[in-house]
């Protein structure tokens, strides 16, 4: 039994399929960390969630990804990891996934998972959307205030011309 390692597009030159899977690895170790220091989701969860992102991405309609903490309540974001998708030559080094800290004021946050597509994806209806095999279905975000913080380059997850560029919300200090 033999496997193909490259999917083909017709719109634009094809990263690799292991390319896609090498850096979503990574986003999938960080995501499996948020649930080992906080149990918002279950496993199978999280591997549909991966599912989806890979899908997204191999398909070229992803902008970004954020994993978000809220207070109930509150639209202010407490924390959040934005992973923005980067690809062409990309000039940083991979960097080891992880290094998500526990925080404790965050055990009892509203957690959320946000994609943000890009202009190929917001031109998709939502059946051609789910034509394309998600596992979840993904709806409208809401309202996010990032007022009280700014946002840090982080890591960078990259594999040939495809990456992900982590970037960290750090909340102000009142």
């Amino acid at each position: 039994m033999s496997a193909s390692a490259t999917r083909t597009r017709s719109l634009t030159a094809a990263n690799t399929y292991t390319d896609v899977v090498s850096v979503t690895r990574k986003l999938r170790a960080d995501i499996l960390q948020v649930l080992d220091h906080y149990g918002y989701f279950s496993a199978d969860c999280a591997e549909d969630i991966i599912h989806d992102l890979r899908l997204m991405i191999d398909e070229e309609i992803l902008d970004s990804v954020e994993l978000t903490w809220r207070a109930y309540g509150s639209h202010s974001v407490l924390a959040a990891f934005r992973y923005d998708v980067i690809s062409g030559d990309i000039a940083f080094a991979d960097n080891r996934p992880g290094g998500i800290p526990y925080r404790p004021d965050l055990k009892n946050a509203r957690f959320n998972v946000v994609v943000g597509y890009n202009a190929a994806g917001r031109k998709l209806s939502t059946t051609d959307k789910q034509s394309l095999g998600f596992k979840l279905t993904w709806g409208p975000a809401g309202h996010f205030d990032y007022s009280a913080g700014s946002w840090s380059s982080d890591r960078y997850y990259v594999s040939n011309r495809i990456g992900l560029q982590r970037l960290a919300f750090n909340r102000a200090s009142s």
